[in-house]
């Protein structure tokens, strides 16, 4: 599992954390939502799709780039998607 994530199966939440910001997100009934997020510093948010949906995304910008993590379900956990987009 890369550093960073910390899925819990019982409470089907997962911590997402990357240079950029982070996140929790939740599954409940095949759905996601993004229960917070937070851009690291020198970062802010562009643009958030928090669900519940069968995806959630959060954008987070800089000056040197911008970073979307995109988060879906499987088997109750969230499995996040992360790309990076460099200015």
């Amino acid at each position: 599992m890369p550093a960073g994530e910390t899925p819990d199966a019982a409470t089907g939440r997962r911590l997402v954390s990357t240079g950029a910001g982070s996140l929790i997100a939740r599954c409940d009934g095949g759905l996601v939502r993004l229960q917070s997020w937070t851009p690291a510093q020198g970062f802010e948010v562009d643009d958030v799709d928090p669900g519940p949906d069968d995806r959630a995304r959060v954008k987070f910008e800089s000056d040197e780039g911008r970073l979307e993590i995109e988060v879906r379900c499987a088997d109750g956990v969230p499995v996040p998607r992360i790309t990076r987009h460099d200015d």
